[in-house]
């Protein structure tokens, strides 16, 4: 059984930190296309998860499961992913937190970040084992581990944090570095994430 780790959390979307993002350097930023529709009818763009801004359809979707597989795990993307990282739109001040955001169908545009060796972010968007105990534990035993994004089912686009891959076997692979907090604010105690590197 896997879970979100932003389900064990506060919040009820994910928070992503950006640590050292190149992309912000070298102009990779894309926030020119529509969410897809279909892809995000009825739920939001969480901050954290990795998306494809797809030129052709006109529109930023999901992984898709018909696009191939990483090694022998046949429900991870290969795909060259990049990482949601839209401006959090709060409107009620002193009621919410970063937990509180998540982009709508059709309300902005998203902004993607091209993700590059060395990158460095922390987020909540990321599936984990369900453990009703030593989730700290469950989480340190990641450390080190070089994990995917998946591709299908309801959590597609999120990073897998309880199944290893081969960094040869994807465009964009990850290694978890660090279990940490994620910002806390007045509304929100902290909060486990991952600290991930691209590698």
């Amino acid at each position: 059984m896997t879970k979100l780790l932003r389900d064990y959390n506060d919040g009820k979307y994910a928070v992503l930190e950006g640590n050292f993002l190149s992309a912000r350097k070298t102009g990779q930023v894309k926030a020119q296309l529509p969410l897809n529709e279909s892809d995000f009818e009825n739920d939001p763009a969480e901050n954290g998860i990795m998306l494809i801004y797809d030129e052709v359809d006109g529109s930023v979707r999901k992984p898709a499961d018909d696009e191939g597989s990483l090694g022998s795990s046949d429900n991870k993307t290969d795909e060259r992913v990049m990482l949601h990282f839209s401006v959090e739109k709060l409107y009620n001040v002193g009621e919410q937190s970063l937990a509180d955001f998540a982009l709508p169908l059709g309300e902005f545009y998203p902004r993607l970040y091209e993700l590059n060796k060395g990158d460095k972010f922390t987020t909540d968007a990321v599936v984990v084992a369900d453990v009703e105990a030593d989730l700290k534990d469950t989480l340190d035993s990641y450390v080190g581990n070089i994990v995917g994004v998946l591709n299908d089912g309801e959590f597609a686009g999120f990073i897998d944090a309880t199944e290893e891959i081969s960094k040869d076997d994807a465009e964009v692979a990850f290694k978890v570095i660090a279990v940490t907090d994620l910002p806390a604010d007045d509304f929100q105690s902290k909060t486990y994430a991952l600290k991930f590197e691209v590698v």
